[in-house]
């Protein structure tokens, strides 16, 4: 799923990067321990595994609201707890 939006508001790539994971790690209902996020030309790419659908939709919402970043593609995947033994 990817959500773009237009900022007008160049940023650097890194500084995007930095405070993605910054919003990420400090929002308790998101376990970012396994989310990868990638940057590029202010296109930002979420992937890894989250415990939940509604995780899953707040990670792209932190990233989206985030000033400069263009476009957020979401490749995150829900763990499938279903499997795991008892």
């Amino acid at each position: 799923m990817k959500t773009s939006k237009q900022e007008g508001v160049p940023a650097d790539d890194d500084e995007l990067l930095e405070t993605i994971f910054e919003r990420l790690a400090g929002d308790s209902d998101v376990d970012a321990s396994e989310i990868e996020v990638s940057v590029r030309e202010g296109c930002v790419v979420l992937s890894g595994l989250v415990p939940s659908h509604q995780a899953r939709r707040d990670a792209e919402a932190i990233a989206v609201s985030v000033r400069g970043v263009r476009e957020v593609e979401n490749r995150l995947k829900v763990e499938d707890r279903g499997t795991q033994p008892f």
